[in-house]
């Protein structure tokens, strides 16, 4: 029977794994009970004309003529009716399951076993044990895979190849929005999504999952990194920008740390790439803190005051924030000063004799 209607509805017998239900409908049915006292009308008046046909005409033939009519009549009143045959067609449509990988910029940061975030979401995706659970996700699921930035989605098929991660903003709402709308209509298993949860641009993540809820789409989440980050950072470097040569000057460093109390460190400190001067750093809780030293310029010149931070054990989220720069000018000339007053008294022999000791003054 299924056959039957598949073929006479054109359908292929691939396209269908089965027929659910059938049913037949009429669009005036609300007309039935006329038709159907019309339709026995007809057929006694039919039956009656017959009936009175010339006696040439056998009984047998007249009943057959009269039948044949009452057939026609009765398909011509199931025609009035407007039949309709209802069939539930069923067909198992595989789900789709997408995976997405953040490889926005914070997911470069680096935690404390030396590795980054993205190369810990992707080790878990390519590993024995991260295809094997592909594998048995794809033999009920389609599990298209992709990675994202920013409110970029892109397709990713080697997860063999090392990512890159790149862009400073994640906005994961709207990589959500695109994922759905590239399926719209697909029936989906849910939403996976592999990140460090860090979103800084675009609508929050929240208000889509609320939306995926009222949707009935499950959302997935992975999370990426250590739930505390050890960084520092410098945030400024203090130095006048007149210097005069071999001069003791004292350059204050701005570190804010996270996750390092307890540690120590130093500061270097170079002048257009040569160390000059080098403080050593114990960070007794973590938060903003100050770190001054002393150091001597020796030659005239313009240059760039560089402050970088270098952690003992080596292990730090964050390498590129751990330099900071100040731009400086270093002279050698002296003060020209004239001394005068009425009388050597005690005050101007104390003043001459300051002076004479500067060997930045010449006093006249």
């Amino acid at each position: 029977m299924t056959g039957l209607i598949q073929k006479a509805l054109g359908l292929d017998v691939d396209e269908v794994d089965g027929m659910a239900d059938w049913s037949l409908r009429w669009e005036t049915a609300q007309w039935g009970v006329l038709a159907a006292v019309l339709m026995v009308l007809l057929s006694l008046l039919s039956w009656e004309l017959y009936r009175r046909s010339p006696r040439e005409v056998s009984g047998g033939r007249r009943f057959l003529l009269a039948t044949f009519r009452i057939i026609f009549l009765g398909l011509l009143t199931v025609i009035l009716l407007q039949p309709v045959l209802v069939v539930t067609l069923e067909k198992e449509v595989s789900r789709t399951l997408p995976i997405l990988m953040d490889r926005s910029g914070s997911m470069a940061l680096r935690e404390s076993d030396g590795l980054t975030r993205l190369q810990k979401a992707q080790g878990a995706l390519s590993s024995p044990g991260g295809q094997e659970v592909l594998r048995g996700l794809e033999e009920d699921l389609r599990v298209p895979t992709f990675t994202f930035y920013g409110s970029s989605l892109q397709e990713w098929e080697d997860l063999q190849l090392p990512l890159v991660a790149a862009g400073e903003k994640t906005a994961m709402g709207e990589v959500v929005r695109k994922a759905l709308e590239r399926y719209q209509g697909a029936p989906l298993a849910g939403l996976l999504i592999f990140s460090d949860g860090g979103q800084n641009s675009g609508a929050p993540l929240g208000a889509i999952a609320r939306e995926l809820k009222d949707s009935g789409i499950a959302l997935y989440t992975v999370g990426v990194g250590e739930s505390e980050v050890r960084d520092v950072a410098v945030e400024g470097v203090e130095v006048r920008e007149v210097l005069l040569a071999d001069d003791a000057v004292p350059v204050t460093v701005k570190l804010r740390t996270q996750g390092m109390e307890g540690d120590s460190g130093r500061i270097v400190f170079s002048l257009s790439g040569v160390d000059v001067a080098e403080e050593k750093v114990k960070i007794e809780e973590d938060g903003l803190q100050q770190v001054t030293t002393l150091f001597v310029p020796k030659r005239v010149g313009e240059y760039v005051m560089e402050a970088r931070f270098e952690a003992d054990n080596g292990v730090e989220a964050l390498a590129e924030n751990n330099t900071g720069r100040a731009g400086l000018r270093v002279v050698d000339r002296r003060l020209k000063v004239l001394l005068l007053d009425q009388a050597p008294r005690w005050e101007f022999k104390y003043l001459e004799a300051m002076l004479l000791r500067e060997r930045r003054v010449a006093l006249s």
